[in-house]
């Protein structure tokens, strides 16, 4: 069976119930994670056993925090990570938030650490993203000054380290030009059941195209 484990925000969460254990179908949430498991549970019955490790509003400082606990001692054979969007928005909006030097020194600190520890591991980074939206549009220029800058770091440590990186924001644009973004985002950060399912499409088309099934 192979274990897959999704570590970030309240991206990956989405609302899961934690008191579960995991792969249990209400400790998935109702993301891109559960539609992911769904797929995989229909494709592979008893397959894949899936984590998720997501808790929301969790910048890049949280996960570094709760690494050690949530990700070394668990034997997956893939670790995917998406985090970055509440690091913005929390500077944005003065609650808090990571600057960008900070930004990338936490998260090659965790990296560099996950790596060392688990050699065998399979690391996914995704490419943090936003949309026009109810929580974003009031601060846009500044997400569109910002958000470049946190997703190119993303990419940047995804190549320094030779990770696998999961490009996410165009993806998303080219879906906001066909339909209303508060379909794909329903407040310009988190993911409706459209927005789910483009993530988990994404990330299925490139599981099949870089890793033995």
């Amino acid at each position: 069976m192979k274990k897959l484990l999704f570590f970030g925000d309240s991206i990956t969460e989405m609302c899961r119930h934690r008191e579960f254990p995991d792969n249990h179908v209400l400790n998935l949430g109702s993301g891109f994670v559960f539609v992911l498991a769904s797929e995989f549970a229909r494709t592979s019955p008893g397959q894949y056993y899936i984590i998720n490790k997501g808790i929301g509003g969790n910048e890049i400082k949280d996960l570094l925090s709760r690494y050690k606990e949530d990700v070394l001692p668990v034997d997956s054979e893939i670790l995917n990570i998406l985090v970055g969007v509440n690091d913005v928005c929390h500077l944005i909006e003065n609650r808090g938030g990571t600057k960008l030097d900070e930004f990338e020194t936490k998260y090659c600190e965790m990296i560099e650490d996950i790596l060392d520890k688990r050699k065998d591991l399979k690391v996914i980074i995704c490419e943090p993203f936003i949309l026009n939206g109810s929580a974003t549009t009031p601060y846009i220029s500044q997400y569109q000054s910002l958000m470049p800058q946190y997703q190119a770091v993303v990419k940047k440590i995804a190549e320094k380290y030779k990770l696998h990186f999961l490009p996410l924001q165009e993806v998303f644009n080219k879906k906001a030009n066909e339909v209303d973004s508060s379909l794909l985002l329903y407040d310009g950060i988190h993911p409706n059941i459209l927005g789910a399912n483009l993530i988990a499409d994404e990330w299925m088309k490139f599981y099949n195209k870089n890793f033995d099934k």
